[in-house]
């Protein structure tokens, strides 16, 4: 993030830009999504509504939020004009998020009171998110690395499900939405099974080990769950339940290994498992992604099959958008996008005074020379998107 502190309610100025997603708590122990990171306070309904919800204090972006970008000499007009396009997307596609972060937390409270819910408004919304997707797996990285500060099973289930249909629509090109909602389904019921478990610290809490015994029976829980509810279908179910089983029989619940696993729990899997290694814990600090694509690759043919690693990194990229990198000529800063000339090879928002340079891999004549840990960038991920 950009230069961020902490500030009361009570010294919270029109103009200011929020530097953290701000929740409202039930009493029930839901937590709805008030305002989204990056947002700026524009008027006093703004505040009020946070006193209301009770807010004494709130997250700031004390540098003003993103740099606006430029060309220069690093990149066409073409690719320029795709990154500005690009950030229009992602800003519609968070908005989405915002009504379907609300239908999950309708679905996980009805299941925590022992309901059987309807998917019919979560389906709606997820058609919605869908067509967002479309617009590229960079959409869809940069989307998780906006998800940082929402509580945890918001979090992952959102960033599982964005993974694994992203990952289903480079698979699969001529898919059409059904499909990809079947995905979609997949994904945000993967983890339903955390509702019966005691440890989880209600919906804004984190998972403190999940290597306990309760938590691992989430898998089992949440195929209770599932078999219960209308028109889903089989293979999801076994995703539920599958979704921690490993290639080398390593996984639970089970033990399953290689064929014995459905191809739709591999790709949960995949997906679950990139989340995790990106995402802070109270146990262990998140990886970055270029970090947690490398152990990714590591894991090809002992953890998930080789052939499904493969097409993760390919519809991802070996330097995923958000990851922290220096330039062969010695220049910092952060992955934006894939280039348009080469897939395989990023776009670079380099700082520049007040501006961002983009810098085209394929189009400038460098190379990526390394990975860096995010404070070692002069650019943020906040002002890039």
């Amino acid at each position: 993030m950009g230069d961020v502190r902490k500030v009361q309610l009570t010294d919270l100025q029109i103009g200011q830009r929020l530097g953290q997603d701000v929740f409202e708590e039930h009493s029930d122990g839901r937590c709805v999504l008030l305002f989204a990171r990056g947002q700026v306070i524009r008027h006093d309904r703004h505040l009020q509504r946070l006193r209301d919800a009770g807010c004494r204090e709130v997250i700031v972006d004390e540098h003003g939020g993103r740099l606006e970008p430029y060309r220069g000499n690093s990149c066409s007009e073409e690719t320029l004009q795709q990154f500005i396009a690009l950030r229009d997307q992602v800003d519609l596609a968070r908005q989405n998020e915002l009504k379907t972060i609300q239908e999950l937390d309708a679905l996980f409270l009805s299941v925590r009171k022992g309901e059987n819910p309807g998917l019919q408004n979560l389906e709606d919304n997820l058609l919605q998110s869908i067509q967002y997707l479309r617009t590229g797996p960079d959409l869809t990285m940069a989307l998780m690395r906006m998800r940082q500060g929402q509580p945890f099973i918001y979090r992952h289930s959102l960033a599982v499900t964005w993974l694994l249909v992203r990952l289903a629509m480079h698979k699969r090109p001529q898919a059409g939405d059904a499909e990809m909602l079947h995905y979609g389904l997949a994904g945000m019921l993967h983890d339903i099974g955390y509702m019966h478990c005691g440890e989880l610290q209600q919906f804004r809490g984190d998972i403190l080990n999940e290597d306990t015994d309760e938590l691992r029976m989430h898998t089992e829980f949440g195929l209770v769950i599932v078999r219960e509810m209308k028109g889903i279908a089989g293979e999801i179910r076994r995703a539920v339940v599958e979704h921690h089983e490993r290639f080398n029989g390593s996984g639970y619940p089970q033990g399953l290994h290689q064929e014995e696993i459905h191809p739709l729990s591999y790709d949960v899997g995949i997906c679950d498992a990139f989340d995790s290694l990106v995402t802070d814990t109270p146990y262990r600090r998140a990886l970055s992604p270029g970090v947690a694509m490398a152990l990714l690759q590591g894991w090809s043919g002992r953890e998930f099959p080789a052939d499904l690693v493969s097409e993760f990194t390919a519809c991802f990229g070996r330097w995923p958008v958000g990851e922290a990198v220096e330039l062969s000529d010695g220049r910092r800063g952060v992955v934006a996008m894939r280039s348009g000339l080469d897939p395989s090879k990023p776009v670079i928002a380099v700082q520049h005074g007040e501006q961002m340079e983009m810098v085209d891999v394929s189009f400038a004549g460098v190379q990526i020379s390394r990975g860096l840990r995010q404070a070692e960038a002069p650019v943020a991920f906040s002002q890039v998107f």
